[in-house]
Parts: C-alpha cells; sequence; structure tokens
C-alpha cells in the first residue's frame, strides 16, 4: 500500500471519532458504511441546530442581561455547530484533493526520505494523540466544573449563567467546535511533517551544491521549485476546507471569554452587595470560580492557536 493509505489506516480512529460529532471527513477508499455515518452525521447536526435554538428560546425566553447574553452566546454555539457541519459536507472534493496531494508530494521524495516518513507518521500519531488527550480533558475538565456549579446552585435563587436543561443542549454543540479544532490540528500536523522533509532537502542540497554539473543543477532546481508548489497548494487546500468554521470558532471563542469576563463584573458591581449581606462565602466561592475559570479557558484557547 502507499504512504499515503498508511496515513489514512493510522488516523482512522481519529477520523471516525470526528465524524462522530458530525465533521463529514471524506478520506480515500472509504467504505458505503463509514460515508452513510459521516454524511448522517452532519445532516443530524443541521437538524440539530436548526431545531434546538427555537425551543431554548421558547423555554427560557431571555428577558434580562445574563440571560440575553447567556442566549447570544448559545445561539453563537449553534451557528458555528451548524456552519462546521455545512461546511464539511460542502467540501468534500476538496477534501479528496487534500490526499491527491500529499499522494503527489510522496513521489517526490527519494527511497530515504520515504522511509523516514514512515516514521515521522507515527511521531505524529503519538504526538498527536497527546494533544488531542489534554486539549479534550481542560474542555472536559471546564464543563464538569460548570455542570457541579449549575447542580449545586440548581434550587437556589443566585442567578447563574444558566440551567441543566440549557446546558445539556449547548454541549454538543460546545465539543463539535473543539473536536473541529482538533481536526484542524491534525491536517496541520501533516503539513507540518512535508514542510520539514522539504526544508531539511534544501540544507542537504545547499551543502552538496558543488557535486551537482548544470543539468543536473537545473533538474534539482525545478524539482524544488515543483515540491514547493505541492506545499503551497497543500497549505491552500487546508485554509478552503477551513476558513469559515474556523472563522467562526474563533469568533464565539472570544465571545465566550468575553461573556465570561462580564459574568465576573455582574458579581462584583451589580451583584456584590445583596451576596455579600446574604452569604459572603457563596460571593467568595463564585467570583474565584468565575476568575479560574476565565484564566483556564483562556490557557485552553492559547494552547489550541499555538498548536496552530
Amino acid at each position: 500500500s502507499s504512504v499515503k493509505m498508511d496515513l489514512v489506516k493510522l488516523f482512522s480512529f481519529h477520523f471516525n471519532f470526528f465524524r462522530f460529532f458530525g465533521i463529514c471527513i471524506h478520506t480515500p477508499l472509504m467504505s458505503w458504511r463509514v460515508k452513510f455515518f459521516a454524511i448522517s452525521s452532519s445532516i443530524f447536526g443541521i437538524v440539530y441546530t436548526t431545531i434546538f435554538p427555537l425551543i431554548v428560546y421558547l423555554v427560557n425566553k431571555p428577558s434580562r442581561g445574563i440571560e440575553i447574553i447567556t442566549f447570544t452566546e448559545g445561539i453563537g454555539l449553534f451557528v458555528t455547530h451548524f456552519i462546521v457541519n455545512v461546511e464539511t459536507l460542502c467540501t468534500r472534493n476538496q477534501q479528496l484533493n487534500f490526499w491527491v496531494i500529499v499522494d503527489k508530494i510522496e513521489k517526490q521524495y527519494t527511497t530515504k526520505e520515504l522511509e523516514g516518513i514512515k516514521r515521522n507518521y507515527v511521531s505524529c500519531r503519538k504526538m498527536f494523540d497527546q494533544k488531542m488527550w489534554i486539549l479534550l480533558a481542560i474542555s472536559i475538565g471546564i464543563e464538569i466544573i460548570l455542570l457541579y456549579i449549575l447542580l449545586t446552585h440548581r434550587y437556589s435563587r443566585e442567578q447563574v449563567i444558566e440551567d441543566v436543561p440549557t446546558w445539556s443542549v449547548y454541549i454538543f454543540s460546545v465539543m463539535v467546535g473543539k473536536v473541529r479544532h482538533l481536526s484542524h490540528l491534525l491536517v496541520i500536523d501533516i503539513l507540518k511533517i512535508h514542510l520539514e522533509i522539504f526544508n531539511n532537502s534544501l540544507v542537504e542540497f545547499k551543502e552538496n551544491l558543488k557535486a551537482f554539473d548544470h543539468e543536473a543543477l537545473i533538474g534539482k532546481l525545478n524539482s524544488v521549485k515543483f515540491r514547493h508548489t505541492l506545499l503551497w497548494e497543500l497549505g491552500r487546500n487546508i485554509n478552503d476546507c477551513y476558513q469559515w468554521s474556523q472563522l467562526s470558532n474563533i469568533c464565539i471563542n472570544f465571545l465566550q471569554f468575553t461573556s465570561i469576563c462580564y459574568y465576573i463584573y455582574f458579581h462584583v458591581a451589580i451583584g456584590s452587595y445583596e451576596l455579600i449581606t446574604r452569604n459572603y462565602y457563596i460571593f467568595l466561592h463564585r467570583l474565584i470560580f468565575n476568575f479560574l475559570m476565565a484564566i483556564i479557558f483562556l490557557f485552553q484557547q492559547l494552547l489550541y492557536y499555538s498548536y496552530q
């Protein structure tokens, strides 16, 4: 089998994990069952994000400041979820073209480079697994803490960010956004492998420049130019497949962080006196919690984008 197909098999678990969240990943030689699973998951996500915003509005009927902020944030999550599903459905051909370009790049490699790239793919799998589990652990940890707070204050009069049923509706869209980040990280890591090999080949070419005669030098330069063009096409292909969903993802990440900051401001500037007179411990507990949530959330987003 080709190195490209070895790469597809190596990350088959990850691709199916992405498909579970409605990210319609397409790879070469997909079975009809996998295609059905990928497309049906995306369609389910589109239906989900079409129906539930209306249900959430009719049930909660937001009218106050924090309620409106929370509902707006929820709409942003649904919009991002919707865009991810639609974009991955509409870019199936571009996704397959990604693997065509990877195959063309691999055909330019020497035997020594092909042997090395197999080891690089295995190392990439191990490193990506570490990134994926760390980022998912942080994301799930944030949601568990939030769920604990919601359950703790479920029957109290204290204003909370949202109720448990609303949280349970939002959580799926939240995870879709996180998983979309991870799928982007994966293709970026694959691109980085080929960029590293290309850069190493340039260093080796520079060191042995005097060993080439005129014709061999022209042939080598043409090969370098062609490989560079393929890498540029691979990068452009990734941008085409992720441009709208990741733009929406970044916007909702910013909105989530600013809404947490607004919630801290709400308790300090508006609700602080009432909370202090009623229960100083509750006020301090919620203030510290929201501050830590803001810091953890910011750290999480920095991790996502630093990996890219």
